[in-house]
């Protein structure tokens, strides 16, 4: 809402003359000031105004919030008074309308330009000039906050009825270049053959008042404000009669608004006839009273206020008060219509009296309590978690709990597979929640993906979150809670350098959190029938075990999966952990000393055609009977499409043990024996080491 002060000056000439001493007063009301401008009117204050407080978007709803705090009361405007009749030429027939009017004016020439006095408001807030009769009605519901419609008479077919609209049922909105469909049940306003206007929203072109009309029906209404919003949204529109119908509007500003508008009509151009105010009240809003106990108001802000003073600050905002004895303490209270739609009960009455008091006046005092309460573990270990994670850069994140089909499709390959099964939406209408999730990795991979497509590369995540597994004859599932994040790209800058994500960057974060939390993890790289463990890459992951019990895992992901979500050139690495694992009573951790002299690994590639297995390598290696070998693994295979053969790449991983202290260059020397000798047996068969 933008105000003029010259213009607030006409219904307050009370207002301070100083800009810094009416933002101060505006902000002490609550009403934010987002930035003040020099005009040729003077200062215009930008205000954001409270969501639930619709009597604030209008000069005259801003004046009685300033007399609450100023005292004296709001100046009426110059109006022109016309009389009530019951409705002619309208019916209602939906009770989403509550009170509606018609009045009928004929004026001689609608070409007239509004004069400059009462452009200021209109311009400052940044509404255009487009005809006397239109730019009245902008002005008045600037003025008043009553949104009025001028309908261009000669153009109404028969009487007026305002009902919902009907299935299939179309209008030709203003500024649109082609009807539409109206939703079904959306109020409107409609002739006998036409739709008029959306009540509350915006009019028609077939109705709308050019600058040739000089015959008009003024409408001037309350609607029902959950109505209005629907009706905006449902159309995609926003309009400053919509903003205010959408807050409540009130009902004892209708006909002085129209008056308003009359009298200005007046100031501009002959008027040859105006009609009485044709009215029309289906579902009249009840008068809302409240019993105001004075001790109890004192009790909850801490003051010693008086019946009188009560009563006095109350009849500034407009509430109507009953006659107060020095020695009442009850209070009868009677809300305004302006403030129907947000006061209700005490504690709202509450807040009118410590508005107008100035909170900043009011004193200061901590709320009492016999018994305090300790934070949860839970939230406990969720705060030192979290407080680990935020430190190296992580951000909290928020999925659904469903997926898609096709997230299942790109993460396992066939449905045998024991992650295949869901818990399934019957009838799903949205594709997306049709399978309640039963892993969380597919979602990590789904928000790499979407990363790497906007060329994010540095990724750390985390969630916590639960999986649903499926229990087998079983009507329900097993709900797990789990903490996962996924990371990729660079961990953080230690003195300069970049430290690249990595399993080890994963597991110093598991280990920070053991430590914090008084827990021992083991890890193992063998298969210990973790759910996750065939999506990770299988030399490059970690299973976390409590007590003999797979709790978690950790690693890079497997470059298949990688690959089924089109994530190349980049290397994320994911961690799950279950919720219960990291809210275990502490443990002793035993002090395990490594061995002084640490095992020696090396890999090896090799190079084998489609006939030849990886069992036949191995078997060579084995004979040689190396003394020092501990272990051979598989590593990684890869495929190698682009030579004439096709072929596998397969990395061999060895470990040393270094109990006698082996150098280097024996090692070195080792590897080299074992390359001669899987070459010379399998060299007729194409085996060759890859450089």
């Amino acid at each position: 809402m933008k105000i003029l002060r010259s213009y607030l000056q006409q219904w307050l000439p009370s207002i301070p003359q100083e800009t810094k001493e009416i933002r101060d007063l505006f902000e002490d009301l609550g009403l934010e000031v987002k930035r003040v401008e020099t005009s040729e009117w003077g200062p215009l204050f930008h205000l954001e105004l409270l969501a639930n407080r619709g009597d604030h978007h209008s000069y005259h709803g801003i004046a009685q919030e300033l007399c609450g705090r100023l005292g004296g009361s709001v100046l009426p405007l110059p109006q022109t008074t016309l009389n009530q009749a019951s409705a002619v030429r309208f019916q209602v027939t939906s009770p989403l309308c509550h009170a509606y009017t018609l009045t009928e004016i004929h004026i001689a020439s609608n070409a007239n330009t509004l004069a400059s006095e009462w452009q200021s408001p209109l311009i400052s807030s940044g509404s255009q000039l487009v005809n006397l009769a239109v730019d009245i009605s902008n002005l008045v519901n600037l003025e008043y906050g009553q949104p009025t419609h001028a309908f261009d008479a000669d153009c109404i077919q028969g009487n007026i009825t305002v009902r919902e609209s009907l299935p299939g049922e179309k209008a030709h909105l203003l500024f649109q270049p082609e009807p539409i469909v109206i939703t079904e049940g959306t109020l409107v306003i409609a002739d006998e053959e036409k739709i008029l206007a959306i009540a509350g929203v915006i009019g028609c072109e077939a109705s709308k008042a050019t600058s040739e009309t000089t015959r008009f029906l003024i409408e001037s209404a309350c609607f029902d404000p959950v109505a209005v919003r629907k009706a905006a949204k449902q159309l995609r529109l926003t309009t400053d009669a919509s903003i205010r119908f959408e807050r409540g509007s009130d009902v004892a500003m209708i006909q002085p608004a129209v008056e308003r508008m009359v009298h200005l009509l007046k100031q501009h151009t002959p008027v040859s006839y105006c009609g009485a105010v044709e009215w029309l009240s289906l579902a009249p809003l009840p008068t809302t009273q409240i019993q105001l106990m004075v001790s109890h108001l004192n009790a909850f802000v801490g003051m010693d206020f008086s019946p009188q003073e009560v009563t006095e600050i109350l009849r500034r905002y407009g509430f109507v008060m009953e006659a107060v004895q020095s020695s009442s303490d009850s209070l009868w209270v009677t809300v305004p219509p302006h403030r129907y739609w947000d006061v209700k009960d005490c504690e709202d009455l509450y807040e009118e009296v410590c508005r107008a008091y100035s909170y900043d006046r009011l004193p200061a005092q901590l709320p009492w309590d016999t018994l305090g309460a300790a934070q949860p573990p839970c939230e406990a270990m969720q705060s030192q978690v979290e407080s680990v994670l935020l430190g190296q850069g992580f951000y909290e994140i928020f999925t659904d709990c469903f997926y898609s089909p096709q997230l299942r499709q790109n993460m396992w390959e066939s449905d045998s597979h024991p992650l295949w099964p869901h818990v399934e939406t019957l009838n799903a209408l949205d594709k997306d929640c049709a399978l309640l999730k039963n892993n969380c990795l597919a979602q990590a991979l789904e928000l790499v993906h979407q990363n790497t497509r906007r060329q994010q590369h540095d990724l750390k995540v985390f969630e916590w979150t639960k999986v649903f597994l499926p229990k087998a004859g079983k009507p329900v599932c097993e709900e797990i809670p789990v903490l996962w994040l996924v990371a990729m790209g660079n961990a953080v800058n230690h003195w300069q350098r970049q430290i690249n994500i990595d399993v080890w960057f994963l597991k110093g974060i598991v280990e920070t959190h053991a430590e914090n939390l008084g827990l021992a993890f083991d890890y193992t790289k063998e298969n210990s029938g973790h759910r996750l463990v065939e999506a990770f890459h299988p030399s490059q992951h970690l299973t976390l075990m409590h007590k003999g019990k797979p709790v978690g895992i950790l690693g890079r992901i497997h470059p298949r999966l990688c690959q089924n979500f089109q994530i190349s050139e980049f290397q994320p690495y994911y961690l799950e952990i279950e919720t219960q694992a990291l809210l275990q009573q502490p443990t002793d951790r035993p002090l395990v000393l490594p061995p002084l002299w640490q095992p020696i690994k090396r890999d090896l590639t090799f190079v084998l055609p489609p006939l030849v297995e990886a069992q036949q390598v191995q078997a060579c290696i084995q004979r040689l009977e190396i003394e020092t070998l501990d272990w051979i693994e598989i590593a990684q295979v890869y495929a190698l499409e682009k030579l004439p053969n096709p072929s596998r790449a397969v990395t061999f991983s060895f470990q040393f043990s270094n109990e006698h202290q082996s150098s280097a260059a024996e090692i070195n020397a080792t590897c080299n024996t074992i390359i001669r000798e899987v070459t010379q047996q399998l060299q007729e068969k194409g085996v060759h080491l890859r450089v």
